[in-house]
Formats: structure tokens, C-alpha cells, sequence
């Protein structure tokens, strides 16, 4: 099973090709992560006791693009973009 990177606020990502044809959006796009989280009825359906790291599917991820509109994700339609700057320390 491959593995996502986890997320972390501040993150650059873009969506799946899959993922932005479903949504009508430029799939060269980049957004801005600033918030990462998972509905109530989620917690409740995996019966999950605590957090699980945001390289999980289910999560969602909520993004801003460069002109400030925000959308709303779930994890495994989005790819993060390499070699960023916190990657480089």
C-alpha cells in the first residue's frame, strides 16, 4: 500500500488528476493548507480512540489558493509537492 506524506499547515499541494477533473479545476493549480482535520460522523465510523497522522484518507484538508477563495478536500485527492522548503533542513 503506498504511503501519503503527512500534512502539515503551510504545506504546498496540488490535486490528483483524478481528483480535478471531478471538480472542474486547473490541475496545475497549487493551494496552501491551512487547516487539517475529520467530521465527527468520520471519528465515530472508524472508532478511532485517538488522532491518526494526516497521511490518512479520510482526513480532510481545507486549502487556499493564491487569490484567497478557499476549498475543501479529502486527503487522498490531493498529492503534496516535493522538496519544499522544510524539507531542506
Amino acid at each position: 500500500m503506498k504511503t501519503r506524506p503527512q500534512l502539515i499547515r503551510g504545506d504546498l499541494v496540488k490535486l490528483t488528476r483524478k481528483a480535478s477533473s471531478a471538480h472542474a479545476i486547473d490541475p496545475d493549480k497549487m493551494f496552501r493548507v491551512y487547516n487539517i482535520g475529520s467530521t465527527h460522523k468520520e471519528w465515530e465510523k472508524l472508532g478511532r480512540p485517538k488522532p491518526s497522522d494526516s497521511s490518512e484518507g479520510f482526513w480532510v484538508v481545507r486549502v487556499r489558493d493564491n487569490q484567497g477563495n478557499r476549498f475543501q478536500f479529502r486527503r487522498r485527492e490531493l498529492w503534496r509537492i516535493p522538496n519544499q522548503p522544510r524539507d531542506k533542513k
